[in-house]
Order: structure tokens, then sequence, then C-alpha cells
């Protein structure tokens, strides 16, 4: 009954960000796709082509809500409010172990109104980000049970810790780190005592029994779940590798991305061979590029950590008349509140592990790149101990308790309430409708095998045409590479050209326009978007066309 009011907070907050979403992104698209193939017994793959990015956790959650909505941003905003809402089960548990009801009140609040946690997913999320969280606090809960638990019970607690950690980790391939930090935990907590944590190493080799009984368990689930999807990967890459996300064209693309810099990235990956007819894609694991490169490489983390100190530190300003501040991922008050308890319960079996799974999830963003929703894994940890302070402070002084309280009310619903009215507040996106609205056009107007050369891959998506990628190339070398593949279609807007494809935003413009033939025109939000046809069609076709894809996190 207790977590009735924060869980109501949240799936207003949430429900409302989902009526304001209006169109999905890229990931998005992959993820459904990749879904709805596997679940039709098609195979994993995204428009016939293996799904090699994205490991399938997150695409058979969508591909079903899919099916069951009969709509994509219905099935987007279905897994995301409802995943989201699962996180405040297993992080107010967790905090009500610690500190009690209090704390459990205290940390399901902070996850229903943490903006990592409710807004980022939404406006900024593909849909994994609280999935993850949710099977990897879940993970955190049965290890922490595992503990408490004795023979045949806790083999099966530990199995079902594999479980959720195998799922985590085929959300995001990066779960591994943190699910080997919740093995280590489970066989600490398989040592009586305070000995796990006095003299770690003795204690496990003296109760190795007790270890073994925990970790076989939890290791032999977790590769029962992983098994299939390694073997996937090794069958279409010839490597064995636990994932082939962690790739890119070079290391200028990786410092792009990491720059947030598309543009340049778009560049990179989009350049053209000096045959004019393909692309210079040539991926390497980014181990390897980091090896190449050292001193690039250390660009890369530097860049990397002013990003973060960006993201967690400096706070925004809401758009509504009071201008309150706002922090991207959680509010710095609440940080620094979260890292007190964690100091002052660092004895506590669960803190130690809650403390580690923010340090590794802060180096791995720092090692690759920072994102907001890459940050997600540490914040279900920061709530629970959010929530932990709660009582700690309550036995200082009611004048303390009473003025920290409202501190925390206000930094996490303060921004919400004053952004709802506001121009690009979190409930007004501004997002690129007319990818979609141009997709269905074309869906409705062409003939079904008919090529479309786009940068979209939302406009893929709902076009269900053939793509050809769009070169970052010049008018001329686009549209002769666009009649080598055989598009027969050209789609310009302005919402992407302005800001990767300057050189054709004269197509948005007055006649001429040479060999085009402009055959749709749509506006939203004041930006036009044209659809052309290539006049003459193309008299020739290449057998596979270069598509859109994912490569690093492009």
């Amino acid at each position: 009954m207790l977590l009735l009011v924060p869980f109501a907070l949240g799936a207003a907050l949430r429900v409302g960000l989902a009526w304001s979403d209006q169109v999905i992104n890229n990931d998005t698209t992959a993820y459904l796709e990749s879904g709805r193939s596997l679940l039709d017994g098609e195979g994993y793959s995204r428009y016939g082509v293996p799904q090699l990015h994205f490991p399938p956790v997150t695409p058979v959650l969508l591909g079903a809500a899919w099916d069951l909505t009969g709509d994509p941003e219905a099935a987007f905003d279905l897994v995301v409010v409802v995943s989201g809402l699962l996180l405040i089960f297993p992080v107010a548990a967790l905090a009500r172990r610690l500190g009690g009801d209090l704390a459990g009140l205290g940390a399901a609040t902070a996850v229903a109104l943490a903006p990592g946690l409710a807004v980022i997913p939404s406006s900024a999320g593909g849909g994994s980000e609280n999935v993850y969280a949710s099977l990897l606090m879940t993970t955190v809960c049965l290890v922490v049970a595992v503990g408490d638990a004795t023979g045949r019970r806790r083999a099966a607690l530990a199995a079902l810790a594999g479980v959720t950690g195998g799922l985590a980790y085929l959300t995001r391939p990066e779960g591994l780190l943190l699910v080997a930090l919740m093995v280590m935990a489970a066989a600490l907590g398989a040592v009586p005592g305070r000995a796990a944590w006095r003299r770690p190493w003795s204690g496990l080799l003296q109760h190795r029994g007790a270890v073994t009984s925990v970790v076989v368990p939890f290791v032999v689930a977790f590769a029962l779940m992983a098994a299939p999807y390694v073997a996937f990967l090794h069958g279409h890459t010839g490597r064995w590798e636990l994932t082939a996300k962690s790739r890119d064209a070079s290391i200028e693309a990786w410092r792009a991305v990491a720059e947030t810099d598309r543009a340049a990235r778009d560049r990179i990956l989009y350049r053209l061979h000096d045959d004019g007819d393909r692309f210079r894609r040539e991926g390497r694991s980014l181990v390897a590029l980091a090896v190449d490169d050292p001193a690039g490489y250390a660009g890369i983390v530097g860049v990397n950590a002013r990003e973060l100190l960006d993201i967690v530190v400096v706070p925004r300003l809401a758009g509504g008349l009071l201008g309150v501040p706002r922090w991207v991922v959680f509010p710095v008050p609440l940080l620094a509140l979260a890292i007190w308890a964690g100091w002052r319960r660092r004895r506590s079996r669960p803190v130690p592990l809650l403390a580690a799974m923010g340090a590794v999830t802060i180096a791995t963003a720092l090692g690759f790149f920072v994102q907001p929703r890459y940050l997600t894994p540490a914040l279900g940890p920061l709530c629970v101990l959010v929530g932990v302070a709660i009582p700690l402070l309550r036995r200082s002084g009611r004048r303390t308790w009473a003025v920290v309280a409202i501190i925390g009310v206000l930094t996490l619903a303060a921004p919400v309430v004053d952004d709802i009215p506001a121009d690009r507040g979190i409930f007004d996106n501004h997002e690129p409708v007319e990818h979609e609205v141009a997709g269905e056009w074309l869906a409705a107007n062409t003939a079904p095998g008919a090529r479309v050369m786009t940068r979209s891959m939302v406009l893929e998506f709902y076009a269900r045409r053939p793509t050809v990628a769009m070169p970052a190339a010049s008018l001329t070398a686009t549209l002769t590479f666009a009649r080598h593949h055989g598009a027969e279609y050209l789609v310009i807007d302005e919402f992407l050209m302005s800001r990767f494809r300057p050189q054709l935003m004269p197509l948005l413009g007055p006649l001429p326009w040479p060999g085009l033939r402009l055959v749709h025109e749509l506006t939203h939000d004041h930006r036009v978007t044209r659809i052309f046809a290539l006049d003459p069609a193309p008299s020739q076709t290449s057998i596979d066309p270069p598509g859109l894809d994912f490569v690093g996190d492009s």
C-alpha cells in the first residue's frame, strides 16, 4: 500500500510523456523490425539482414507489444511505461531491507520522478533502458536473497539470478560486466559473518563448498541464457564474441560520436569510395582502434569526461515561468545525499554491490561514450541509497529531516510541474513527425519494390520499401549513386538535411532540380519535406544496394 502514491506519480508522469511522444526513433525501428521478424519465424533479422547490432530481449518485447497494440508507437510507449513502473518494486524492496518502510517509500518516489528513469527513456531512449534497469535491479534483489537462503532454495535463487542476469545481458551487452559483479557478490554472500568483507579471498576458500553451491547454478543459468545468442553471432561473423556492437569505422568516427558531432560522423560513415559506387565502411572493434591509436583514445576519454560532467552536474533551467533548475539524469542534491547514505551504510551487504554498479557504469561510459541513457544502470542504485538516507536523516533531527525532504521533493517534482506548459519542455519534443508521414505516403503511393534514397531510418520503417543509403557527397555524386543502385525516389527533409547534408538543401528551394521531378511535398512544424522521383527513372540497378545501418552508435 505504501507504494501506491509513488506508483501513481510515476504512472502519471510516464503516461503524460508517452502521450506527448509523437514518433519512434532509429533504435526503436530496428528493435521493432527485428523483433517482429523473430516472432514471425523469419529469423532474427532486419529487412532480411541478420540483426547483429542489438541483442534480442528488447526487440522481442517491442515486437510482441506491436502485435498486441497494432501500432509501433503504442508498442514503444507500452514497453517504456510498464518497464519503468516495474523498476519501482526491486528498488523499493532493496531500500526497505536496508532502512525500513520509509526508505522503501523514498526510493520508490525517486524512481517515479527521476528524469533519467522517466524522461530520458521516453524522449531519448530506444526502449531498452528501463527494461535493462529493471532486470539488473531484480538480479540484485535475488543476489541479496541468495545470501539469506540455505540449501536448495539458495541454489534455486542463484539460478534464477543467472536467468535474470542473462536477460540483462541479452538486453544490453555491457550488462555482462555488471553481472560479473553480481556473481562475485553472490559468492561473498555465501560466506557467513564478516569474513567476506574483512578477508574475502580466505573466506571464499574456507567456505568453497557454499560458494560453489551459489556460483555454479548462477553461472550455468547465465551461460544457458547467453549461449544461443553467442552462437548466433558466431554463425554470422565467424568470430567468438559476446557482442558485435562495439565496433566503429575509425577512431575519428568514434570521437565524433563522443563529441555528439553527428554531422562529422556522418561524413565518415557515408563517404564514397573512389569509384563513387560504394561506401568506405570498414568497421573494426573499438579495442583494436584504441590499441592502434592510444593518443586518439585518450582524447576520446577526455571528451567523455567533459560530457559526463556536463550531463551529471550542470543543471538546465525548466522552460516554465519559474525556470527552476533541472538536471538531465538525477538531481545533484540527491546524488550527494545518496553518496552520503552509501558511506554511512557501507558495511551493509548490498551497498558495496550498489556502489560498484555505479562505478562500473561510469567507467564504461568514460571508456566508450557518454549519453544520458547509458547512465541508467547507475540510477537504480542511487534511488535505493536516496531512500536509505531518509531514516538516517530522521534520526539526526526533525528540522534537518524536513529541510532535506522539501529539497528532495522540489528537485524532483518542481521541474516537471514547471515544464508542463513550456515550449520545448519535456512534454513538447518537436520530433520529426514528417519522417513518419512521408514514409506512410511512400507506402501508399509507390510500387512495393521501389527503392527509396533517404537518411531516415524512421522513414524507411514506415515506407516498407527497399532503402538506399544517402552518401555524404555533392548533389551530382548523390544522384549518380542513386541511379547506380536503382533508387527511384529521393527524400529531402529539412530536419536532417540542414544538419547532415547541407549541400542538398537547394532542393528545398525553387527550380531547377536537374534530374528530379517533385511528386509530393509536406510541411510539419515549419519544416519542409520533399519527395522527388528520379527523372528519367534509373535504367540499371544493383543486386544489393547499401542500406542504412548501425555502425557503432550511428
